[in-house]
């Protein structure tokens, strides 16, 4: 007995040793390229915290952004004092190398962002909505960004506007329209679909997919999927309140009576607490299986709608009958506009509703709202 004990009691100091060097050796690795201000950070042990982690000190970070003359400022607790720390963003340093050397001690790829080390480091319990920019540049849907961006400041405060694209930011016209669009707005993060983090390249997949990226970021604690073109109403707005209250995962919008596909590529929502990896299984079979335009709307109901119809909340206005576990939604249309309209496209700006509601899809208590 007492040999098979210094046999086990051997065997863990070798153990322990073995991973002593390796850790070393990653930290040695993480900071090659790093500045002094971020190696400094990491030594007095910075993180983020969990619910399983005490931390009893507040740190002020200062990230000077890649490309732009701005910086964004970011609170982030920590089991040690670290006072104010300023980082600058090195454009070849990536986001899990950075995040890594701040929090070493964290699993690969558990607290890393699938957009940018911006968003990284805005750290967990994020509330993101997300978009797709592709296509010619600049185009109505590029010239729609700031009106989402003030939206979203003004419905959905405290929530992260995500927009995944892939812009050349070589070309100096590029370059500064979107630095004004981060410099102007602080919640607003931009996501290079050529080098993602954690997800790497995914420009094969059709732009309209892109903003699936979000899907199984264990950073966001929940996230809407829109339509850069889709106005966001406040009808929209309380119908999401009313998902988060629900504690349900999953949220889907059916607005317009031509709105019968269960899933609804750019009226559509999630959580990043219930099944994680299936979600992130979900998410790279759907970035696979869309490389022509409009094949995400097919991906969501083959491979998303299926699998989350036991925790969803949905609200549709007019084919209640067909999905009958929706609900209507919580207030009254205004001038027969619709969520998920593309009013600003050109072509569409007279978008409205022209069909009344049926009986059962009105709210019980306003059976008067002809158009729900």
């Amino acid at each position: 007995m007492y040999r098979l004990w210094m046999f086990r009691r051997s065997c863990t100091l070798v153990i322990l040793f073995l991973n002593a060097l390796l850790f070393t050796g990653y930290l040695k690795r993480s900071s090659a390229g790093l500045s002094d201000a971020v190696m400094k950070f990491m030594r007095k042990g910075a993180f983020y915290s969990t619910a399983s982690e005490i931390n009893n000190y507040k740190c002020n970070l200062t990230l000077l952004m890649e490309r732009c003359d701005c910086s964004r400022q970011f609170a982030i607790n920590s089991d040690q004092p670290c006072g104010d720390v300023t980082i600058k963003h090195n454009g070849n340093v990536k986001s899990n190398t950075l995040h890594g050397s701040i929090t070493g001690h964290q699993k690969d790829h558990q607290r890393i962002s699938t957009c940018s080390t911006t968003a990284t480091m805005r750290g967990p319990r994020q509330q993101v909505v997300a978009y797709s920019l592709f296509g010619k540049f600049p185009n109505e849907y590029s010239d729609a960004i700031h009106l989402q961006a003030e939206s979203i400041k003004e419905l959905y405060p405290g929530w992260v506007m995500r927009v995944y694209h892939d812009l050349d930011l070589t070309l100096e016209t590029m370059q500064r329209w979107m630095c004004d669009l981060e410099c102007r707005y602080p919640h607003l993060d931009f996501c290079d679909i050529n080098n993602l983090p954690v997800l790497g390249d995914i420009s094969s997949t059709a732009g309209s997919s892109w903003r699936v990226a979000v899907m199984g970021d264990l950073l966001v604690h929940q996230y809407a999927v829109r339509d850069l073109d889709s106005p966001i109403f406040q009808r929209e707005a309380d119908a999401v309140q009313e998902w988060i209250e629900s504690k349900q995962c999953y949220h889907l919008m059916h607005d317009n009576h031509a709105h019968r596909a269960p899933v609804l590529a750019g009226l559509w929502g999630g959580c990043s607490w219930w099944r994680p990896d299936e979600a992130m299984s979900m998410r790279n079979e759907m970035l696979n299986a869309t490389r022509l335009f409009h094949e995400d709307q097919r991906a969501l109901a083959d491979i998303l709608w299926p699998e989350i119809q036991e925790n969803v909340l949905m609200h549709d206005s007019y084919h209640c009958m067909r999905y009958p576990e929706s609900r209507p939604f919580p207030s009254q249309r205004f001038n027969l506009t619709y969520v998920g309209q593309r009013t600003y496209r050109a072509k569409y700006i007279t978008d409205r509703i022209v069909r009344e509601c049926p009986y059962k899809c009105r709210p019980l208590q306003h059976q008067d709202w002809l158009y729900c």
